[in-house]
Order: C-alpha cells, then structure tokens, then sequence
C-alpha cells in the first residue's frame, strides 16, 4: 500500500497540479492581461511577440490568445458589470489574476459564440488552476462559470439602455478628452469605432509599385491564408492607391513573403496621410526626429523617391535605433539616410539647415485603441499632462534645425486636446512671428480639406475616415 503523503506536501502537490490542462492560448491571454495590470509592463503585443518569436504557442493558439485579451481590455468595464452580478464579494488585490481568468471566460462566453459553452466553463476552471493560489478560488470559477453558461447570452449582452462609456469600456476621463474635440453626438460612434478590430493595413512600397509583375493585392491574395485557412479579404485604402488593407483572423505582417522582401509595410492609412502632408519632395533636406521604428521615415524617402538631398534619421538609445535600421534595411533603403543618436545632433550638424523637419512625437497612442486597446487602461490625466510638456520640449528644440522659409511638421496618433492644438499653440505664442501656419502641399492624391482643422492642423477620425485618429501640425519659418 503506497505510503500517504503528509497534509502539507499534498496541499502542495494539488497546487502544483491545479494548473495543468490549461490551454496554451487562455495562459498565453492570463499573461498578457496581467502585463496591462502592471505600471511598468510591457505592452500585449510585445508579450505575443515573444510567444511567437519563442516557439512557445502555434499560430492558432497566438490568434486565440490575442483575440481573448484583446477583446478582454475592449469590453472590461461591461465584463466587470456582468462579473458583479455572480460574484457576491469583490475578490482582493491579492487575487487580481483569477478575477483576469473570470473575466477571459466572460467574454468567451459573451462574444466568441463559435466556441460551445461547456469548453469555456472548464478551460476557465483550469485556467483559475494555473494561477498559483488557493484552491477555493478554482470552485469559486467552477460555480460562477456554471451559473454564467446557464444564462442565455442575450442577456449578457449590453442593452440601448446601457450608458455608452460603459458599453463601450471607456473609462470617464477619456471620455472626457474625447468631448472636448468633439460634439456629444458624436462620441458614441468614435469610441464605437475605436473599439472594432482594425484590418492590417500595408502601404506598397516604391519598388513593389514601380515593378511589371502581377499586381501586389492579387500576390496578397495568394500567398496570405487566416487562421480559419479562409483567403483573407484584400481591399484598397479610402483615400491611397498605394494603401491595402487585409483582413483575416491573428494575420501578423511578419509572416507574409512580400513583408520580408521589402515590397509591403506595415503602417495605418492615418500614418501614411502625415507622409504626404509632409510635403517632401527630392533633393531636401530632411530631419526626422523621432524616427523609430521607421514606418514614417521610410514613407517619406519612397514620397522622395528615394532621392534625399540629405536625411538624418534620428532617436534615443541603441534599442530604438536598432529598429530603425532593421526597417531601413528590409525596405532597402539603409543607405539612404543617416542614422544619428538625437543626442549627438548638435555636433554634427548645423542648426536652421534642414528644409522639412518631422516630429512624429511620442504621444498616448489613444488614436490607435484599435490596434492597443489597453492603451485605456494604461494611461489617465496625468500621463496625459506629461506627455504634453515633452512634445512642448520636443517641438521647441525642432524649430532650431528649420531653415528660413522652411517647414516643421508635428504629428501624434492622439486626439487630446493637450497633446495637439495646444502644443502647436504654444509653439507659435513662443516663436512670435518666427513661425507660421503652412498650407498643405500641392498635388495631394486625396481632397486634404476632408481632414482640415483649421490654419495648418489635420486630423482623422476613425469613425469618420476609416483609419486610425491622427493629428497633424505644419508651420512654416518666416
């Protein structure tokens, strides 16, 4: 008779045990909620990035793991409504990642009908055993999943009477921000809007638009499967022959052929409308502040036909650079432009002798919820403020290095009022008459009145413009 195991070693054993069994893509989703969670964490993308790179989840189990947690930080504020009606007492802090694993099997059960309800309530139960706590919490997501798989779904779904700000899961401050670029009317379909999935959206670059083979959509077509081995659709941006958009389920760039040749990039129909709002045409003289990770950068030397006068390409730290030259070198055009630690600017290169500088700046990323939906979650009024201050400090060392009857472009994939038109406000308040608002450049392949703002500011909305909400600045030296 096998020897019985003393209380305490058992107690460890089923601790040890309770997590096995779960699938790779709900502990993959567990780990990158809990990086949302922590203020210095790493953004989700990243998290799966790392998965990938590793080897440690398929291609199925990426898609799924994206998808849950995705949706997860799209829907939390209705998700943690629903919760509250299952679970009687608030679990404590110390027990943050079980109430992640109850909300992971929420939202399936809410939104992810392909997947039959009893495989969601024990794949929850085994995810809570994964998380390394008491016991009792994996009865507790037993008992609550089951109550939750006997409701009928219609009734888990958010009603007409149900407050916008909490059917959408935008927080109140950002709702705020939002009111004050907008009229109220129109927040609901903004912010609606910022919740949709995006597509992945390429830009053809100049080789690949330049070249005599088959077109690059109909190459798309037939290289590029999704995850339900369906062909994904492949259509034209709104307002760019050379944008594409592609849709299919957990498609990541990386593994289309035509992204690692060079001949399609990665960058958002928003991104690609700064590039030509530049204005940069060949032989300038271009300086690129913030160049990292080089989607803008590259835009703007194929827009030059990839014939700069000069271009220097700056940012800070090896980290960043080392990705603005991978971009540069995928894309062919490593020998184009010069890349320069900002810090070492000074040194090298004489102030007011760059026709076009570009400060794409750091910013809160709100207009890219689409793409990052724990942006939200992550970010409040006092990050807000700080950021502002740095873009103030960011655009006031770049008016230096514009030439007189030059220009200075500011661009932020945000909407906040601090971060755009009052950056640009204070800039020109400062400069006296040293700076003024510039027109947009001729001969545009878009009518650039549909994203003005007024004297030299665009903006796009997603619910308007289909892309990503950007804000664009240009003023010109006297």
């Amino acid at each position: 008779m096998p020897r019985r195991l003393p209380a305490r070693k058992q107690a460890a054993q089923r601790k040890r045990s309770a997590g096995r069994g779960a699938a790779p893509a709900r502990v993959l989703a567990l780990a990158m909620l809990a990086e949302v969670r922590n203020p210095r964490g790493r953004g989700m993308d990243t998290v799966l990035e790392e998965a990938r790179r590793g080897g440690r989840a398929s291609v199925q189990d990426l898609a799924l793991a994206r998808e849950i947690a995705y949706g997860v930080c799209r829907r939390r504020r209705w998700l943690e409504e629903v919760l509250a009606r299952y679970v009687q007492r608030p679990l404590p802090t110390g027990a943050a990642r079980v109430h992640d694993a109850l909300l992971c099997g929420l939202f399936q059960a809410i939104y992810l009908d392909r997947i039959p309800m009893h495989s969601v309530v024990d794949e929850t139960v085994r995810l809570t055993g994964a998380v390394r706590t008491e016991a009792g919490y994996r009865r507790l997501a037993n008992a609550v999943m089951r109550r939750i798989s006997e409701t009928p779904r219609e009734e888990l779904l958010p009603g007409p009477e149900v407050p916008w700000p909490i059917r959408e899961s935008i927080p109140d401050w950002l709702a705020s921000e939002g009111g004050q670029v907008l009229p109220k009317s129109e927040l609901p379909d903004f912010f609606a809007a910022l919740n949709e999935q995006a597509p992945l959206t390429l830009r053809v670059t100049r080789p690949a638009a330049e070249s005599t083979e088959v077109p690059v959509p109909e190459r798309l077509r037939g290289e590029v499967v999704d995850m339900t081995q369906a062909l994904p659709g492949v259509t034209a941006g709104r307002f760019l022959p050379e944008c594409l958009q592609v849709r299919a389920r957990g498609l990541s760039p990386e593994y289309l052929p035509l992204f690692q040749r060079g001949l399609v990039t990665a960058e958002d129909e928003g991104g690609q409308l700064v590039g030509w709002l530049a204005g940069a045409r060949p032989g300038m003289r271009v300086l690129d502040l913030c160049a990292s990770p080089g989607g803008k950068t590259a835009h703007l030397l194929d827009l030059m036909e990839r014939r700069p006068g000069r271009f220097v390409a700056c940012d800070v730290g090896e980290e960043k650079l080392g990705r603005l030259r991978d971009t540069l070198d995928r894309l062919a055009l490593g020998g184009l432009a010069e890349v320069l630690d900002v810090r070492a600017l000074p040194e090298s290169h004489e102030p007011e002798s760059f026709d076009l500088v570009v400060v794409d700046a750091p910013c809160s990323g709100l207009g890219t919820l689409r793409r990052h939906p724990e942006i939200r979650w992550r970010r409040g009024p006092r990050q807000i403020r700080e950021l502002a201050r740095t873009q103030a400090t960011l655009l006031r060392q770049a008016g230096r290095w514009v030439r007189p009857g030059g220009t200075l472009l500011y661009s932020v994939c945000t909407f906040t009022m601090l971060e755009t038109d009052r950056v640009l406000e204070q800039l020109l308040a400062e400069a006296g008459d040293g700076f003024e608002p510039a027109t947009a450049p001729e001969g545009l392949p878009f009518d650039v009145e549909t994203f003005t703002a007024g004297p030299g500011r665009w903006r796009t909305f997603t619910n308007k413009h289909g892309c990503d909400t950007f804000y664009v600045g240009k003023l010109r030296r006297r």
